[in-house]
């Protein structure tokens, strides 16, 4: 689990639902004129969330790789050096 992106999409998934809460309650109380832009803004905060769970549900399946020591490479450096 990369702890990034399951912190991303978490803050993705908070952040769209939001959005998409202030704006769609906008739009049912909202003069007409305000329908168009705040729908489209309540769209894309739901595109957001989206994204977000799409994120959260990558952060499980990633896993972390091991980097190769280098302490095997400094090592066998080391003892050619102290050979001679």
């Amino acid at each position: 689990m990369d702890w990034r992106f399951l912190a991303a999409g978490v803050a993705m998934i908070i952040t769209g639902s939001v959005i998409s809460i202030l704006y769609g309650s906008i739009l049912l109380a909202g003069p007409l004129e305000e329908f168009n832009p705040s729908r489209g803004i309540a769209q894309i905060g739901g595109i957001i969330g989206g994204i977000g769970v799409l994120l959260t549900l990558v952060s499980f399946g990633l896993r972390r790789r091991k980097r190769p020591s280098d302490e095997d490479s400094t090592s066998a450096a080391s003892t050619k050096q102290d050979g001679f």
